[in-house]
């Protein structure tokens, strides 16, 4: 609701107001620990109503959501948004309601969080959670709060987190060999860029550079990336001559690699996606195919999204910064890739302390015990 904001020596506490308005008021001349006594004052009293700053309108926790996700929407890719309307209009409303987003303290939260626990598993309440978050903190911005109800969110621990699952060498050999010609250009292309499966979906034959070798993704009619960024991947020599390939000639839905007639000279109707059916319209899902191939390749428990873990981990074993790999997936922030793969960027780390070149380079290991 409120920050400091020092001018020529002298405190102001700077309130925000509806309309995207502000307001300053003067603190003084001061040390900034007794400038953070003051405004914590003045907040306490607004909350009270005895400080005339604020005009926060009485406003219930369902209203204030409507306007939350109408004013948020030309601000989130699609898919975000809409999972965070599923979150608000399935669990949230039907739990806060009618109530006062005044009203909402942390022990409604923290009841929110138990009552849930029994519902579903500790990831799906966290991100309903930072769901809440971010509206009360728009509520806040927006004027209709004077003060989040917490000093820090009462997030649940998470106790089921899963192991991420990729392919080992040997299996991605497997992988390719066991993917039918229709597939085999897909699943390159997701184990050699790490995109996204509705990226490589919406992905044209305009998007990719063959000349300086690079894919450039980005926001286009009926579909945003899930950061809103765009980023170009880098198309290493294997996947150039597989899209090469693939750009010349259409593998027939059905065929086998031993087939003759597996390949057909690809049709200019067959040139707006990358991948399409044999009438040129979008491929909109590889899930059969890709289960098939799995199957015959012996693979359990690998999805199309194991593709992408498998670009980023060996990325990261093979000793490729974990910042260079959050630009290549198209994280929004590092704490996400770390937090995925960061277990094995530490394994790593620490293999590579033992390739020092002064390890054992005297020989027998000296142990001083201290003692003359």
């Amino acid at each position: 609701m409120a920050f400091l904001h020092q001018r020529k020596n002298t405190w102001y506490a700077v309130f925000s107001l509806p309309g995207d308005r502000k307001k300053w008021v003067k603190i003084g001349r001061c040390s900034k620990s007794e400038a953070k006594k003051v405004l914590a004052k003045l907040e306490s009293e607004i909350i009270a109503g005895n400080f005339g700053i604020l005009n926060i309108k009485p406003i219930s926790f369902e209203d204030f959501a409507r306007i939350y996700l109408e004013r948020i929407k030309s601000f989130k890719a699609e898919k975000t948004w809409n999972t965070e309307k599923g979150f608000i209009q399935r669990q949230l409303i039907p739990y806060f309601g009618s109530k006062r987003l005044s009203a909402i303290t942390k022990q409604d939260v923290e009841e929110y969080v138990s009552r849930r626990s029994k519902q579903v598993k500790g990831n799906t309440i966290r991100l309903e959670v930072l769901c809440l978050s971010s509206m009360l903190r728009k509520a806040v911005e927006w004027g209709y709060l004077a003060k989040l109800p917490w000093d820090k969110i009462p997030l649940p621990k998470v106790r089921d987190a899963k192991e991420v699952r990729f392919l080992s060498v040997e299996e991605v050999q497997r992988l390719k060999q066991c993917s039918s010609p229709w597939l085999y250009p897909f699943v390159c292309l997701a184990l050699h860029t790490g995109m996204r499966l509705n990226e490589m979906l919406w992905l044209e034959w305009n998007q990719i550079d063959f000349e300086r070798k690079v894919i450039r993704l980005y926001n286009k009619p009926g579909f945003t990336l899930k950061n809103l960024q765009p980023r170009e991947i880098p198309i290493d020599d294997e996947l150039y001559e597989v899209l090469w390939h693939h750009w010349q000639y259409y593998p027939r839905p059905n065929a086998q690699k031993a087939d003759k007639n597996a390949y057909l000279p690809r049709e200019e109707y067959q040139r707006r996606w990358v991948f399409c059916q044999p009438d040129g319209e979008r491929v909109k899902s590889v899930k059969t195919a890709f289960q098939k191939a799995c199957r015959k390749a012996g693979l359990e428990g690998v999805s199309v999204h194991s593709l992408r873990h498998t670009f980023a981990s060996h990325l990261i074993m093979a000793g490729v910064p974990i910042k260079t790999v959050q630009v290549l997936l198209g994280h929004k922030s590092i704490s996400t890739t770390l937090d995925i793969y960061g277990h094995l960027s530490l394994e790593h780390i620490a293999l590579a302390i033992n390739r020092l070149p002064y390890q054992n380079a005297g020989g027998k290991v000296i142990i001083f015990s201290g003692k003359k």
